[in-house]
């Protein structure tokens, strides 16, 4: 089944982009998968940078007529990578399994692709649900978190969805499904009625998940290591391997590192050796960079 990874930014997320580029070309099996690349204002020596490294670079527009569109100040130009997921099968026809990773995520290995090409092969759609016994909204809920759930579902789906928010957030930031699988077009069509409402950068992610919690999109849910987010819980450093592991027994090696709100900033990241380190969880600073000294044991 012709694989293709997809992913996109603007110039101020470049650098993100760039680094999940290099984490993807880092795995030798991604020798067999096209990369392909949402342009949403790009400059021209970016594209020129990324050139060599992937398969295609498509400009993204806005496939949806929605109001706030023509209003740059509530729709900024970036949300096209957003907006325009759900019509992917036009912008990459080449394609019959599609994998999207947000540039703020990165790739530790391989697993997660070989279970998100799984799943979409076999299902049509794989998601992972933000759901860890690591993660401890989980086990005590943060109102703050709940609170913007339902306001955004609320702003464009109405009260009654408010109920979506007590569910698991299936985070659009990794996702597969196969091309010929009608679960784009309910996609888009929840979307557009959502866009006619507002705007906002959770929108496409609360459609998807109204779509799945309907039964109108079945979905392969994996396990939180194919989508680990940062801000839920901060993962463990091997230094030895520099690999990132879940922060509880048995330690299993994280395969895609969400950022998420830890985008570029240094926190504290425990170490296997016992040691805290203050440094971001970018690839480029657990990959390619020499590990800060430890703080403290």
């Amino acid at each position: 089944m012709k694989t293709t990874i997809i992913s996109g930014a603007d110039a101020s997320f470049f650098d993100l982009l760039w680094q999940l580029v290099q984490s993807i070309r880092a795995c030798p099996e991604s020798v067999d998968v096209d990369l392909c690349i949402l342009d949403v204002g790009l400059t021209s020596s970016q594209l020129s940078q990324l050139t060599p490294l992937v398969t295609r670079i498509v400009p993204a527009e806005w496939n949806i007529d929605f109001p706030a569109r023509q209003r740059p100040d509530m729709c900024p130009s970036w949300y096209k990578a957003m907006y325009c997921r759900p019509f992917f099968p036009q912008y990459f026809p080449d394609y019959e399994l599609m994998i999207w990773i947000d540039a703020d995520a990165w790739l530790c290995n391989w697993e997660a692709v070989k279970l998100l090409i799984r799943g979409g092969e076999m299902n049509g759609f794989a998601i992972v649900p933000e759901v860890d016994r690591a993660y401890p909204h989980c086990f005590v809920p943060r109102q703050s978190v709940l609170d913007n759930l339902k306001h955004a579902y609320d702003a464009v789906f109405g009260p009654e969805a408010a109920r979506y928010a007590a569910m698991p957030v299936l985070n659009c930031g990794v996702f597969a499904m196969r091309r010929d699988v009608p679960f784009w077009g309910i996609w888009a069509e929840i979307l557009a009625r959502a866009l006619q409402q507002g705007v906002g950068p959770l929108i496409e992610q609360c459609a998807l998940n109204v779509a799945v919690y309907n039964n109108q999109i079945p979905a392969c849910f994996l396990p939180s290591w194919c989508n680990w987010n940062c801000a839920h819980s901060v993962p463990i450093l091997d230094p030895a391997t520099r690999n990132l592991l879940v922060p509880l027994l048995p330690f299993e090696p994280i395969s895609i590192c969400h950022l998420v709100d830890c985008k570029r900033k240094a926190i504290d990241v425990a170490g296997t050796d016992g040691a805290i380190r203050h440094m971001p969880l970018t690839y480029e600073a657990v990959r390619l960079a020499e590990l800060p000294p430890p703080a403290r044991r």
